[in-house]
């Protein structure tokens, strides 16, 4: 890796912006080193001693390697259950299947010369796609205690999430210069969220969403599963070829379930909880390539299999009361991803400056220009829905007290995209900058429940973000880390609803638009190439307010009465609400950036090196 003359142990700091421009003035440098007295020597060798961090004598003892991941999955997850009595008796199935998910994830492993290593990854992200199959089998009961044929709905699936990590210890019992490997153990936790939307029966049931369907923009039934995991596997790599690596593993599992099922239209049943345990097995390959000796990336393949096992569903939890159920959930999730990742330490270190954790880029001069790169990232925050009656009919509603006020949810998901900016140096340490960025976003939530036989159901999400700010960054110690404050306009398209329905009657209102508002946050690159940087940002983003009506879809409209007294009649008992939202994200961001140094045709792009 190339270090800028500045940097060189021998170099005064006051011929350092020389040392950059002309290779005439090194040579005529190093003359005068030679021709000079020794006291002199002495002197000039001395005070760059003091400023630079010291260049390590002998290997260090460990090895850290750390980066980011985008994570693309599908999967599905499906819960059986059974009679509390007749504990044989399948009483129903929900499946939710083909569950499409983005993730950002970031990781690390450190080996040390002993071979105990301790590695670990951490991720969230989007469900994006789905729908969830609910499969009720004869004699099953109504509420009103008859007993019914099969019935199966199909609902899709919108607005999902999930969140992952996993920390693990192991020894390598095996090691040489060409291959690794060793067993460890470890912890592992995985949430999926699904939220399923309206009710279409596909069966024979007559009394279930077939003679009064639910509307495919309420939020009817949600699912929140929480595997806990005990992990016991084996990890190892192979060297294919110089700079062209290896790495596997594989697991097995023991899993815990505690999860909670919202049946959104049956109050009695709301929040029912679920527990489980049980085996699994997971497994995860990667194929990386070294840029250089520090800087790698990658593709990769993971499998994860969850088996709830003998398990419960906690009716005497619910309103309605009961014995406990049987109930047996699995999961499964399996997908591709990429990776970048940085290395420092281990036994090349001794031959670099800073023990490996060399600074490419070692003043503000140097990080000044333009810059471009993609990042990943994950986002959450909270929406409440504020419910304001504006027509006669929907005060009535609120007057008898069948109407919400207001309803909460939380919402999280997955951001990814790229950003383009430029740096300009103040000083030695300080930069000032510009930057914009466009990422794809599926940040979002929804909530439903049953308000006195309403079923009330209220939605937001992102679709996309984008930012321009003003960058201020600082430069500590030797200048390979960039600390930064940020701030400026944002802007992204939302989509908002909210729907209310009572039998034949339904209530129902959307918005959709771009918004503008501000974001505000921090951050830290690390230049880990003569071109690269590795950066992690944390971002708020408001965009703002936003109001929509909703309206009763379930009566005629007054413009279409015949006469004025008609018309009156109608606008008395028409139902409207002002329905207000605000739309706030706190996101966190991975990402990788190119110096491209248009002005400096002397640099060199990042190649392998060996």
């Amino acid at each position: 890796m190339k270090m800028p003359a500045s940097n060189l142990p021998f170099a005064p700091a006051a011929l350092a912006p020389n040392l950059r421009k002309s290779g005439f003035c090194s040579l005529l440098l190093a003359s005068a080193l030679v021709c000079a007295s020794p006291s002199a020597q002495a002197a000039d060798l001395a005070l760059p001693a003091l400023k630079d961090a010291p260049v390590f004598k002998a290997p260090l003892p460990f090895e850290l390697e750390f980066g980011a991941r985008y994570f693309y999955s599908t999967g599905y997850y499906r819960g059986d259950l059974f009679d509390a009595e007749q504990t044989a008796a399948k009483v129903s199935r929900l499946t939710y299947g083909n569950l499409d998910a983005h993730a950002a994830e970031s990781f690390f492993r450190l080996d040390h010369e002993t071979g105990l290593f301790l590695k670990g990854y951490l991720g969230g992200g989007s469900i994006v796609g789905g729908h969830l199959s609910d499969e009720d089998f004869p004699p099953h009961v109504h509420d009103e205690g008859e007993a019914s044929p099969y019935s199966k709905t199909v609902d899709p699936q919108s607005g999902g999430s999930l969140q992952y990590g996993s920390i693990d210890a192991g020894f390598n019992l095996l090691r040489t210069s060409q291959f690794r490997v060793g067993p460890f153990v470890g912890y592992h936790y995985f949430r999926e969220r699904m939220n399923s939307f309206g009710c279409v029966q596909v069966a024979f049931d007559p009394e279930t969403c077939l003679l009064h369907p639910t509307p495919s923009t309420l939020d009817v039934l949600d699912e929140d599963a929480r595997w806990h995991s005990l992990r016991l596997g084996l990890s190892g790599r192979v060297v294919v070829m110089p700079g062209l690596n290896f790495d596997a593993e594989v697991a097995w599992a023991h899993n815990w379930l505690k999860g909670a099922d919202y049946h959104n239209l049956r109050p009695e049943i709301w929040g029912a909880r679920d527990d489980g345990d049980g085996n699994g097995f997971q497994a995860e390959a990667l194929l990386s390539y070294d840029l250089t000796r520090a800087l790698s990336v990658g593709v990769g393949g993971r499998y994860w299999y969850f088996d709830g096992g003998s398990g419960l569903t906690h009716w005497e939890r619910t309103p309605k009361g009961g014995a406990p159920a049987p109930q047996r959930a699995v999961s499964e999730r399996y997908g591709m991803f990429v990776q970048t990742a940085y290395k420092l330490g281990g036994a090349e270190a001794a031959a670099a400056p800073f023990g490996g954790f060399s600074a490419p880029r070692t003043a503000a001069e140097d990080w000044a220009g333009f810059y471009l790169g993609p990042n990943v990232g994950y986002g959450t925050g909270a929406s409440t829905a504020y419910f304001a009656p504006i027509t006669p009919g929907a005060f009535d509603l609120a007057a008898a007290g069948n109407a919400p006020g207001s309803q909460s949810f939380s919402s999280a998901g997955f951001v990814g995209g790229g950003q383009l900016g430029y740096n300009y140096p103040l000083s030695r340490n300080a930069l000032l900058g510009v930057e914009t960025d466009f990422d794809y976003a599926h940040i979002g939530g929804s909530q439903g429940y049953d308000y006195f036989g309403h079923n009330v159901s209220s939605m937001q999400r992102a679709q996309w973000l984008g930012t321009t700010r003003l960058r201020l960054g600082w430069l500590p110690g030797a200048g390979a880390l960039m600390l930064y404050a940020t701030g400026g306009l944002a802007y992204g398209g939302v989509t908002a609803s909210a729907g209310v329905q009572d039998g034949s009657q339904y209530m129902y209102g959307q918005m959709s638009s771009a918004s503008l508002g501000w974001a505000l946050g921090g951050g830290a690159e690390l230049a880990v190439a003569p071109n690269v940087t590795l950066r992690v940002e944390y971002l708020h983003v408001d965009l703002g307010k936003r109001a929509f009506v909703m309206r009763d879809y379930g009566a005629s409209s007054a413009e279409e009465a015949e006469d004025e007294e008609e018309q009156e009649e109608e606008l008395q008992h028409a139902t409207a609400f002002h329905v207000r939202t605000r739309a706030q994200s706190n996101l966190v961001r991975l990402g990788v950036t190119y110096h491209l140094d248009l002005f400096n045709p002397e640099t060199a792009p990042v190649l392998a090196s060996y």
